[in-house]
């Protein structure tokens, strides 16, 4: 996750596994960024439920929307 704000330094934190690895100053655009890799790559029964890239990446797109909009 990247975040900043305008005129304000950016911040970098890197999580996995639900643990903060590290965190520290970034340069960053206004604004944050949030990249997920390896979602689901401890559990492969979530795989079957899988239905495409498309689907799964519309629901997730979904859910990061409404969590933003009501955490402004």
């Amino acid at each position: 996750l990247q975040t900043s704000t305008d005129g304000v330094d950016g911040y970098e934190v890197y999580a996995e596994e639900g643990e903060i690895i590290s965190e520290k100053p970034a340069k960053a655009r206004k604004g944050t960024d949030i990249r997920v890799d390896a979602l689901f790559y401890n559990t492969p029964a979530r795989l079957k439920y899988i239905k495409s890239l498309y689907t799964e990446l519309g629901k997730i797109t979904d859910i990061v929307n409404r969590m933003a909009m009501s955490h402004p």
